[in-house]
């Protein structure tokens, strides 16, 4: 089941980048704060923080948005010690009304899922949910909802605040 997730996500992320031209942003970066949601990963800590990247598709999957595959890291420490999560999705974004590039909200959904890992590594079925904002071409915020399976009695379902840079 893990190989076949990470065969999956891989082969996306191939396809993605062999098909993206002309997107004027196709890669971003972004940085926040996560709280968790469930009491078994708020016995961990109160706040981690989170950091995440992300490779918007040339072409879309669902009519009328776009299609983007992403990745993050949350995590009380940098270092190689336990204690981390990383989801992976693909996501559908939908813009709102008619605004101009650098100035639209959205909203998202995906499906992927989490490698986990506190009492052991797991890979678990996740999903993320999210609005955002874009602050100019280049600057955007978002609140994700991270939704994620239970891996060795801990669910490490999560909420996050975020500034990110387009390039």
């Amino acid at each position: 089941m893990k190989k076949a997730i990470f065969a999956a996500v891989a082969a996306l992320g191939i396809v993605g980048s062999a098909a993206a031209q002309g997107y004027p942003y196709n890669f971003s970066v972004r940085g926040g704060v996560v709280f968790p949601i469930d009491k078994s990963y708020s016995n961990i800590s109160s706040s981690f923080f989170g950091l995440g990247v992300e490779y918007t598709l040339a072409s879309s999957l669902i009519k009328g948005g776009e299609t983007f595959l992403s990745l993050d890291y949350i995590s009380k420490t940098l270092g190689r010690d336990k204690g981390s999560v990383l989801p992976f999705a693909i996501n559908q974004r939908f813009y709102l009304g008619e605004q101009s590039f650098g100035a639209r909200s959205y909203y998202y959904v995906g499906l992927g899922g989490a490698v986990v890992d506190f009492n052991g590594s797991d890979t678990v079925l996740g999903a993320r949910l999210g609005i955002g904002r874009e602050l100019n071409t280049q600057f955007y915020t978002e609140a994700t909802l991270f939704l994620n399976d239970k891996s060795n009695g801990l669910r490490t379902t999560s909420f996050g605040l975020y500034v990110g840079y387009r390039f």
